[in-house]
């Protein structure tokens, strides 16, 4: 995707991506851990640089909790988008199609930059299908941990940790 560069948050840490545990029932109610918030203030001051006009988030709670702190420092609004929400498909396939159709919508839009916060597979999927046009179940769980910001441009791609 030619032109087009994507700062890409994972949500703060939350209880089950501390312990490295399935969310289960709490996979749309986990909230963010205090334990994250300077991480996650630390994104916020980074992105006040990010000269763009489109910012998303998931709509699982983790990550509008995470936009929301963003949001209070950096004075970006998110909008709620279902693309970016965690894999709850019942099979991969449904999975990659989906973050498919997140990656042509937002070619489709006419922004260049995008802030999108969201969660560790799809940041896997967003990632390898931008930097190398290929995504496969093997890659799910290639994901940076939370407190980081992926930038994606011209194929490649940079990780930046705010846990430090």
């Amino acid at each position: 995707m030619k032109n087009k560069t994507f700062y890409i948050v994972r949500h703060g840490e939350t209880f089950a991506s501390k312990n490295n545990v399935d969310y289960g029932e709490m996979q749309f109610s986990a909230e963010i851990l205090d334990e994250g918030l300077p991480a996650i203030r630390k994104i916020g001051e980074f992105l006040k640089s990010v000269n763009n006009s489109k910012n998303y988030t998931s709509e699982l709670l983790r990550c509008r909790q995470t936009s929301n702190i963003i949001y209070q420092i950096s004075g970006k609004i998110f909008q709620p988008l279902d693309l970016l929400n965690e894999y709850l498909e019942p099979d991969f396939k449904t999975f990659k199609k989906r973050i498919q159709k997140l990656i042509l919508t937002l070619e489709m839009d006419e922004n260049e930059i995008f802030i999108l916060c969201t969660h560790g597979a799809v940041i896997s999927a967003l990632k390898y299908l931008l930097t190398k046009r290929k995504y496969e179940i093997e890659n799910l769980l290639d994901y940076p941990r939370t407190g980081t910001v992926l930038i994606i441009k011209n194929g490649k791609d940079k990780l930046m940790d705010f846990n430090l």
